[in-house]
């Protein structure tokens, strides 16, 4: 991904469960500097430009960034998804019957892609 100065991220803090409703979402900030390991943000903190998590400098992160509100969304939408499927799996002790050859093998070749 290139990045460039002015460019608006998604910012949201680590310490969500301890955040209010209204910053549980994130918060927009824009690329302030560029550097070939780091990017400074508007809000003064500075992401790795690969990760783009946020240095916590020798401490745990206090954030990651999203290219955009929607895609945190995304993000949030597929954690809830695979802790449901996760959930589902773990509380079967046969395969359900109503799933065919042919989809548990799209199944486990979907999930054993890397």
């Amino acid at each position: 991904m290139e990045f460039h100065e002015g460019q608006s991220l998604w910012f949201v803090q680590s310490n969500y469960w301890n955040l209010s409703e209204e910053s549980k979402n994130g918060r927009e900030v824009v690329v302030e500097k560029l550097g070939r390991k780091w990017i400074t943000l508007s809000n003064s903190y500075r992401i790795d430009i690969n990760t783009l998590q946020a240095d916590g400098k020798g401490y745990s992160s206090p954030g990651q960034c999203y290219l955009s509100h929607h895609e945190f969304m995304n993000h949030i939408k597929k954690q809830k998804l695979w802790n449901k499927l996760k959930n589902l799996i773990q509380h079967q002790y046969a395969c359900p019957e109503h799933l065919t050859v042919e989809a548990l093998q799209d199944i486990t070749d979907t999930l054993g892609k890397q």
